[in-house]
């Protein structure tokens, strides 16, 4: 039962909250081979301006910042853990400062 927490800028939560719900879960089963109704999300909305980050950050250009956060138990091996991470399509190639997989 991993618990997924997203923060976003509301409007994007308005457009494609449903779509982002859709692509966790999608990744979450494909990786984890966690049941159908294992679906445990917590998405926080934030007004404009609340997410600070900055656009340029390591030479990529950012429009918009999403955060997520798994908590998963250890019954998931380390190697499992990362092969979750890997479907994102913006995710970097190296590990983000302070991620821990184990």
């Amino acid at each position: 039962m991993p618990l997924i927490q997203i923060d976003l800028d509301a409007e994007l939560y308005e457009r494609a909250g449903d779509q982002l719900s859709d692509a966790v879960h999608a990744a979450q089963l494909a990786a984890l081979d966690i049941p159908g109704d294992d679906l445990f999300q917590v998405f926080t909305p934030r007004p404009k301006g609340e997410l600070r980050f900055d656009r340029t950050f390591g030479g990529v250009d950012r429009q918009q910042l999403v955060l997520v956060r798994v908590t998963m138990v250890h019954m998931y091996p380390v190697a499992t853990k990362r092969r979750f991470l890997r479907p994102w399509p913006s995710a970097s190639p190296r590990p983000a400062s302070g991620v821990r997989t184990s």
